[in-house]
């Protein structure tokens, strides 16, 4: 026979040894390592105690660990609280934790070598095997001091109607946390009245008696019922958020409604709803109507609805005067439009009925991440949206855009929003992040007579040939509270771009009413013109306390065009291509050209000691200046 050749034997002893490895590994001492266990995320980390140089933190054991024999790991990490944002791989790596707690039981953690009253954030991640880890656990918040959790909940935003009768209302929110945004809140206190509400008010207006339970539909969010109304009476209502040591966080957005029948049609993305998908529901809905939209993923493939000129959803002309409202939020409500077109659209404008004028389309688009929309293809003159708002497009339409997520879309005008024609539109508290365009990566504003509000927005990391952030072209707006930073404008205007009003027409004598209040304009980008503020074409904006800071490239700002700045109360620094006011420019006083002292360049919040905010100024009554308060 044969002599088996050495390479051969030496194969096969390697292969009966890798089989033995795998037969054993059971914990038994068989010399191969355990199996591996995937751990859930730790959901209860919390800080429980604190010193002057220290934090106690706590969590929960994974229940895997009796499978693994005993073998955990951790990775603790942490950043400074302020930074709590950035990505896992930036926090800083802390010794691991021993694991000496069972399964199940109540682990503690002291965290030393920390600075005296500042401010921390805290994520873990669990490992059997140190190969494959359980995603980090949501941040903990605590000072190093003995008052160790200063931290009140965070507010709630998104206070609205589920339902309502002729003497009831139903009330839903999202759940805030015990810290800030983390953790989970230990109670709420929901009040109504039947005069406006404020802070001033609240503890007097009527206590709404029981506890919120949590919305079958909708993960992650509460509900409560108001009963013993009176039919066609307008209430106000607020809820306040208190965490386990009875901190309170701030009031709560005023939720403003009335006691009547209000018809409530609902949408899923199984279809199992009472349309089978959105635009069917919208197609249905009236004026005064409310469509709720379950949490999943509304596709162009699964809605089959997608047009290519008013994009995977449209309200059509006719429309007007209801709400199309997620039941979980934007981050949970997506609709993505897979390239195909644009994502939605509202198409309005005004027509004679009876021999009245009437104004069609206005409606409420609340909570939907609008990403995947692509709107480059069709000509200018073409009706429809096709070269427009490749997140969102509203013409002709006074429709009010609030809480949603617009990313990751591409057009030819405002890659994330296009906004023109006429319409007293309104766009609040929406992100509006990594969106492309040829004009106006963020938002475009064209063409409109009436005013436009963007309020509480955050515009960010958009790219445009023309104009990163905001491009508002011949019409009138207020730009409010809202953070304007790492936008690429190409050639012109990294951060806000503007030009004179709508009609072409001269503009009128005085300063026109566009403003820019309260906002934060920073490391922005342009070549040629404008890297924080370009202005042309007779536009002459009052911009009043804002922050211009570190914006790249070209001067803060350029003026073109007999277009000039009205300017107070406002801090610009840190521009190496320079930082001179247009010719004719008007100084309102209360400027300042000193750091602002960011405490990080996510939130963009000043320090302690920043002059952005009133108590470290000494002359002046200008308030907070720029977009973000004090952490």
């Amino acid at each position: 026979m044969r002599a088996s050749h050495p390479l051969f034997l030496v194969a096969s002893v390697c292969l009966l040894l890798a089989l033995a490895a795998c037969s054993s590994g059971d914990g038994d001492g068989g010399g191969g390592p355990g199996p591996t266990v995937e751990l859930a995320t730790i959901s209860d980390l919390r800080v429980i105690a604190g010193s002057d140089t220290t934090v106690t933190l706590a969590w929960t054991v994974p229940a895997a660990l009796a499978k693994a024999g005993g073998d955990i790991r951790y990775d603790l990490r942490q950043v400074a609280a302020a930074d709590r944002a950035t990505a896992w791989d930036a926090w800083t790596p802390l010794p691991a934790p021993t694991a000496d707690a069972a399964s199940g039981g109540t682990h503690t953690h002291v965290v030393g070598g920390l600075q005296a009253g500042q401010a921390y954030a805290f994520r873990l991640s669990a490992s059997t095997d140190g190969r494959t880890w359980s995603a980090p656990a949501p941040a903990a918040l605590g000072v190093a001091a003995a008052d160790h959790d200063p931290f009140a909940p965070a507010a709630i935003t998104d206070l609205a109607v589920w339902s309502a009768t002729e003497t009831s209302l139903t009330l839903g929110w999202s759940a805030t946390g015990d810290d800030l945004e983390t953790g989970t809140a230990a109670s709420y206190e929901v009040r109504w009245s039947t005069t406006p509400l404020d802070a001033e008010n609240f503890a007097a207006a009527t206590l709404v008696a029981g506890e919120p339970a949590p919305v079958a539909e909708a993960p992650g969010v509460l509900g409560i019922t108001l009963t013993g109304l009176a039919a066609g009476t307008t209430y106000y209502c607020a809820v306040v958020a208190r965490d386990d040591e009875e901190q309170a966080s701030d009031l709560s957005n005023v939720c403003v409604a009335e006691a009547r029948d209000l018809r409530v049609i609902r949408v899923f993305v199984d279809r199992s709803g009472d349309y089978p998908t959105i635009e069917a529901a919208i197609r249905h809905a009236t004026a005064g109507d409310l469509v709720l939209v379950g949490p999943g993923r509304y596709t162009w493939t699964n809605q089959a609805t997608g047009d290519s000129l008013k994009g995977l959803i449209n309200v059509a002309r006719d429309q007007d005067g209801f709400e199309i409202r997620s039941m979980a939020g934007a981050e949970a409500t997506i609709i993505d439009a897979e390239r195909q077109g644009g994502c939605w659209s509202v198409t309005g404008g005004s027509f004679s009925e009876n021999g009245e004028i009437v104004d069609y389309a206005g409606v409420t688009i609340d909570g939907f991440t609008l990403t995947n929309g692509n709107a480059t293809g069709v000509p200018v003159n073409t009706e429809g949206g096709g070269w427009g708002g490749g997140g969102i497009y509203l013409h002709l339409s006074d429709s009010i855009i609030r809480n949603c997520i617009i990313t990751g879309n591409e057009a030819i005008e405002g890659g994330g929003v296009w906004i023109g024609g006429q319409g007293d539109a309104i766009l609040e508290n929406c992100l509006i992040t990594d969106n492309e365009a040829e004009y106006g990566g963020g938002v475009l504003l064209v063409n409109s007579a009436p005013h436009i509000t963007v309020r509480n927005c955050e515009i960010r990391g958009n790219t445009g040939r023309v104009a990163g952030g905001l491009y508002a072209f011949h019409c009138t707006f207020t730009l409010e509270d809202c953070l304007i930073v790492d936008n690429d404008g190409g050639s012109s205007g990294g951060g806000v771009t503007m030009s004179r009003l709508w009609p072409y027409d001269p503009a009128p004598d005085g300063p026109q009413p566009s403003a820019i209040i309260g906002c934060t304009i920073a490391r922005n980008r342009s070549i040629n013109r404008g890297s924080g503020l370009y202005v042309y074409d007779g536009s002459i904006p009052r911009v009043e306390r804002t922050v211009i800071a570190f914006n790249v490239g070209a001067p803060a700002f350029t003026g073109v065009g007999a277009a000039w700045i009205e300017l107070g109360c406002s801090l610009v620094f840190g521009h190496a291509g320079g930082e001179n006011l247009p010719f004719q420019s008007v100084d309102l006083g209360g400027n300042l050209d000193v750091d602002p002292q960011f405490v990080d360049t996510v939130d963009w919040r000043p320090g302690a000691a920043s002059p952005c905010l009133p108590e470290n100024r000494e002359t002046d009554a200008c308030g907070l200046i720029g977009a973000r308060e004090a952490e």
